[in-house]
């Protein structure tokens, strides 16, 4: 991951719109004023990513007067590790055909997290245990692990192909 980024590569890295990044930005210069970040946090137009990656983490108590108490000190150290945990969870892939395949694995993902929940509270009403949730639950997830390798496959060969359709879609 490189050390400073354009607001569109923060866009693709933390998959968030590009509005969200200006704003983040813009929430960044005023903390350079406040005394939270050094003046090199923006260096002529390219964002450090470890000041973006705190900022994106704690905006919302540092833009409140009293929650900002709360915040501990930037340490560059803990923003790249806190970047080494995004980049394990979000995929950052290029292009707009990768971007599909990005919003179809966060899709996976959602549906995941509700039909854990669902097997949860079905296990709830039905008196029966969480192991046998578990179970039930473990069948659907290896279905969505699947699903998203055939995405990742699908973008791949997109890719590979090099092809009309591949240019077309951005990849």
């Amino acid at each position: 991951m490189k050390s400073y980024m354009n607001k569109a590569e923060l866009s693709r890295c933390f998959g968030i719109s590009p509005g969200t990044v200006y704003k983040r930005v813009s929430g960044i210069e005023e903390e350079i004023k406040r005394g939270r970040y050094n003046r090199y946090a923006i260096a002529d137009g390219l964002v450090s990513a470890a000041v973006f990656a705190d900022y994106a983490k704690y905006y919302k108590r540092l833009n409140d007067r009293n929650l900002r108490r709360t915040v501990p000190v930037f340490s560059k150290d803990e923003a790249k590790e806190y970047l080494m945990e995004m980049e394990g969870k979000v995929p950052t892939v290029e292009g707009v055909g990768a971007q599909y395949m990005v919003e179809d694995f966060i899709r996976l993902k959602r549906e995941e997290e509700q039909s854990w929940q669902e097997y949860m509270d079905q296990s709830r009403r039905d008196g029966t245990s969480v192991a046998a949730a578990r179970e039930a639950y473990e069948e659907i997830r290896n279905k969505y692990i699947g699903a998203a390798i055939a995405i990742a496959n699908r973008a791949a060969e997109s890719l590979s192909q090099g092809g009309r359709k591949a240019r077309r879609a951005g990849l």
